[in-house]
């Protein structure tokens, strides 16, 4: 066999030819046959397993070594005995000094390195960032409200939209269905104690637990109708002077269309006086005395108003220096002297015992002619009614039949101050009461 020839080993590899997007792709040339072992084999293409261990070095994280041509790793057992000093010396610093500076000869996965290297770079930064502060996200304008609407509307034309109505729906209906029994139990509670039925008549319970139909004040004016002379002149509070009239079938001295303030406050002032000055007056004007007693809005609980309003007009009622008649009431002792000799206090009480004695009314004046069923009315007959009088109002009525006082009160009617409603209070001239005074001083307080 014929020797190597002289040079064979220090012969360069092929440089690869770059071609075209920056992508390596030449060819290596055929390597030098370094023994005659080589047998003259063509070296298969170092590109495909150049770049199969870049990608495996990339994988690990490390540089790849500079890539070895088919040919180098076949003869490598033979190149080493004729290899330069030199290039012994590149192998011995190995992949470390390859990983720096890779050989101009690397061939095709030198080309196919960098730019795979060019990709890691903005990769690097960007894991870097990821371990620092995040970067601020841009702010969203906020959208307008009529946009908004827009689009909740939108959506709820939707599929999803109408299924979430829907939904909404059976919750508000589920909760109405919850509340509905309650809310029919007390309808008809209310239509059947409240509404349904005339205010004159309604149903209670007794102490007892029994539920009964409470009907006294139909019953006493039904009395009234059936029993007393057609002409008889009924003496009440104001408050039941309508159905005095309409259920009775008798005249009322007042009723809710009593618009003089004057009349109202001499009926008061007889309801809240003793017994016989009451019957003073009452005589004159009526033929019973019709009150609502046993509790529950009676007329002792109104009684401080008839008190005050008698002596707006008549200060001898509570006296100047009462004129709210604080003395007309009920205190830590129970009622004031002032209200046990009351006319309205005796009536709506009789029969019951009050600091250890019984309260009466004096037959004298005022005769009981009808207790209700569970004494809620009581009507009394005035005694020693003045003939003439009744006779001389009958006769004395204006075409219109507006009636007048009779004679006999004119010493009772000479002592009463006319009432200075609130719009009158900057009236220059005449005689001011007390409680006209009071309003004006205290601001009504």
């Amino acid at each position: 066999e014929k020797a190597p020839a002289k040079g064979a080993s220090k012969a360069p590899p092929a440089k690869a030819v770059k071609a075209g997007k920056g992508k390596a792709v030449g060819k290596a040339a055929k390597a030098v046959k370094a023994t005659p072992k080589g047998k003259g084999k063509a070296p298969p293409k170092a590109g495909k397993d150049a770049k199969a261990k870049a990608a495996k070095a990339k994988g690990k994280g490390k540089a790849p070594p500079a890539a070895l041509t088919d040919a180098e790793d076949e003869g490598k057992p033979e190149e080493e005995a004729a290899a330069t000093p030199k290039s012994k010396a590149k192998a011995k610093r190995g992949p470390k000094a390859a990983s720096k500076a890779p050989p101009a000869e690397a061939g095709d996965a030198d080309a196919a390195e960098a730019p795979k290297e060019a990709e890691e770079k903005p990769k690097g930064k960007a894991k870097g960032k990821a371990k620092g502060k995040a970067a601020p996200s841009p702010k969203k304008k906020p959208a307008k409200n009529g946009n908004d609407i827009q689009e909740a509307l939108k959506y709820f034309k939707t599929k999803d939209g109408r299924n979430i109505r829907a939904g909404i729906g059976a919750v508000v209906l589920l909760g109405m269905w919850s509340f509905w029994g309650s809310f029919q139990k007390h309808s008809w509670e209310l239509a059947e104690y409240s509404l349904s039925h005339p205010s004159i008549m309604y149903k209670v319970r007794l102490r007892s637990g029994e539920q009964v139909i409470l009907d006294d004040y139909r019953e006493a004016y039904f009395w009234l109708d059936s029993t007393t002379r057609p002409s008889a002149r009924i003496v009440a509070w104001w408050d039941y002077g309508y159905q005095i009239t309409g259920i009775g079938n008798r005249t009322s001295i007042a009723d809710g269309n009593t618009w003089n303030h004057e009349h109202i406050a001499l009926l008061g002032k007889a309801l809240v006086s003793p017994q016989p000055k009451a019957h003073d007056i009452l005589r004159h004007i009526g033929d019973y005395v019709l009150v609502w007693a046993g509790g529950g809005g009676d007329d002792m609980a109104k009684s401080p108003h008839l008190a005050r309003i008698g002596n707006s007009v008549y200060p001898d009622t509570c006296g100047e220096e009462d004129p709210t008649c604080s003395k007309f009431g009920f205190d830590q002792f129970g009622p004031t002297p002032m209200m046990q000799r009351s006319l309205l206090y005796r009536m709506c009480k009789e029969g019951q015992k009050e600091g250890g004695k019984e309260v009466t009314v004096n037959p004298k004046y005022f005769k009981l002619s009808f207790v209700s069923k569970y004494g809620k009315v009581r009507i009394y007959e005035i005694q020693n009614v003045s003939k003439e009088s009744k006779t001389w109002v009958r006769e004395n009525r204006d075409p219109s039949g507006r009636g007048h006082y009779p004679p006999a009160l004119q010493a009772l009617l000479s002592t009463k101050q006319d009432f200075a409603q609130v719009e009158d209070f900057n009236r220059k001239g005449g005689k001011k009461n007390a409680y006209t005074r009071y309003v004006e001083e205290s601001g009504g307080r």
